[in-house]
């Protein structure tokens, strides 16, 4: 069926796929936190790979999570203004450590 697409048809519905991937990653980081955060006492601090890694823990389908730490950054950065309107503060350092990016999350 694409192969009867014009260059910029097949370039649209590339850009929708990916917009529909990275909405569903940001669903599913959207739905795991805020119970995540009441869970560890309203507040977490360290890296994107220990957050992504607790939330693979907590999730009842993996499948939906982000696959890397940096996709998880991207998902919490949308999610950042959402999750602020009720009631949960995200902040991302915007340098490296050694250990990786941090992230710090509360429950205000």
């Amino acid at each position: 069926v694409f192969h009867n697409w014009s260059k910029e048809a097949r370039g649209q519905q590339a850009s929708r796929l990916v917009h529909l991937w990275k909405d569903r990653l940001t669903a599913a980081v959207g739905q795991l936190l805020p119970e995540f955060i009441e869970n560890r006492g309203n507040h977490f601090t360290g890296t994107l790979k220990l957050l992504l890694d607790s939330l693979r823990q907590c999730a009842l389908d993996t499948k939906n999570l982000p696959a890397s730490p940096k996709s998880l950054a991207d998902a919490l950065r949308r999610l950042a203004p959402s999750l602020l309107e009720t009631g949960i503060l995200v902040e991302q350092e915007e340098q490296r450590r050694n250990d990786g990016f941090h992230v710090t999350i509360t429950l205000m």
